[in-house]
């Protein structure tokens, strides 16, 4: 009996053994330095070839309509759906 509990005992023991070394074998060194990072430069500004006056100004003063009293039929519609 007492080369059975032996056996058991060495056998738990390298079973919990071989558990421990299979974590430790996998494992590998990691690259603890970063990244290199990219050097930044300020970005240019855009030409002044892509601004221009607005000359327009006449069409601006219809812009405003002012509306009657009363109901506001919305775009698309002369007169309210219940209307004659």
């Amino acid at each position: 009996m007492a080369d059975k509990t032996i056996l058991l005992t060495c056998f738990l023991f390298l079973i919990i053994l071989q558990h421990n070394f299979g974590l430790v074998i996998p494992s590998r060194v990691l690259n603890l330095q970063p990244p290199p990072s990219p050097r930044l430069r300020s970005p240019l500004p855009p030409s002044l070839d892509r601004y221009t006056i607005n000359d327009d100004k006449g069409s601006e003063g219809d812009a405003f309509r002012p509306t009657s009293p009363g109901h506001s039929p919305g775009v698309g519609h002369q007169t309210p759906p219940g209307a004659p």
